[in-house]
């Protein structure tokens, strides 16, 4: 059987997406921190400050978890390249491409797991502010 010498191509491949992903997660982040700043300045949202605190932690687990994919990617690309110059690598090399881009998929799964669980807890801290929202109106 003759090893695919561009297999290299397929971690590249996900990069972009991954990329995508990456910059919505700052984002995100960035809202976190602006939702910090607002509740130094108004006091009444010191309840949230668990939730706050919960997806801050939630939200860099993501981010890490995102350039630890990118990283693979890269380093699964490299070798996959290498490994198309140098022809005695191109079985062995075969072989770490593709476990290294399943190692990258799954720091990717890592990232979105984390990121599930923050909107799980933006959810319940938009609901905790339509509910103080309705009681007030009573």
């Amino acid at each position: 059987m003759e090893p695919q010498l561009d297999i290299w191509l397929t971690p590249v491949t996900l990069l972009p997406g991954v990329a995508l992903l990456l910059i919505s997660t700052v984002a995100r982040s960035g809202q976190i921190e602006m939702e910090i700043h607002r509740m130094l300045d108004n006091k009444d949202d010191a309840s949230l400050v668990d939730h706050v605190s919960q997806r801050s932690t939630l939200v860099r687990n993501a981010i890490v978890g995102m350039y630890v994919s990118i990283a693979i990617f890269a380093l699964a690309s490299m070798l996959g390249g290498l490994a198309a110059v140098v022809a005695s690598w191109t079985e062995l090399a075969l072989w770490i491409v593709v476990l290294l881009t399943g190692l990258g998929i799954l720091a990717l799964f890592a990232g979105t797991y984390f990121l599930i669980r923050e909107s799980t807890i933006r959810h319940e801290m938009a609901q905790q502010r339509c509910r103080r929202v309705a009681a007030q109106e009573k």
